[in-house]
């Protein structure tokens, strides 16, 4: 008996162990799934927060892309600005250059017309003289009629302030 009860402790003594050893391994097991949980909440918390970041990217990215197209609408509207401001500049200069040959026409017409105007009084006082020479020359020829002389200097003056 005494081998078979130190067969039966030798056998308690590694079944004592291998119990042991079981419920370390039950341990670390149980730690593996507690950390295994844990991963997994956490890369359920990291899924959410790149669904999130996500989102708020395509947000973004509309936000640009929308910016993007303002912008480009934007550059057309200044060029076309800008070709309108150049085509009113040429159209200003080339008004300026027309008002300026018409200031200088007109200038011309309104010399031409005092100078018309200068003649056509000189002709009037040319033939009043006239008028008035042979007015005297009847007058010594006839006998003097007073009358009729201030009548002709009143009808040449009034040609004269016409």
């Amino acid at each position: 008996m005494d081998k078979q009860g130190a067969k039966h402790a030798l056998r308690s003594a590694e079944h004592k162990t291998l119990h042991e050893k079981v419920e370390l391994t039950r341990l670390e097991l149980d730690n593996l799934q507690n950390t295994l949980k844990q991963l997994e909440h956490f890369v359920e918390k990291i899924k959410g927060e790149i669904a999130l970041s996500r989102r708020a990217t395509y947000v973004g990215e509309e936000i640009v892309l929308k910016a993007e197209k303002e912008k480009k609408e934007q550059d057309y509207l200044i060029d076309l600005l800008q070709q309108r401001i150049k085509h009113l500049h040429e159209k200003q200069a080339l008004l300026k250059a027309q008002l300026s040959g018409f200031s200088h026409c007109y200038l011309i017409h309104k010399k031409v017309k005092a100078s018309l105007y200068t003649n056509e009084i000189a002709s009037k006082f040319d033939s009043s003289i006239e008028l008035l020479i042979q007015t005297f020359q009847i007058l010594k020829i006839e006998k003097p009629k007073p009358l009729l002389f201030l009548t002709n200097c009143d009808h040449h003056n009034k040609l004269l302030h016409i």
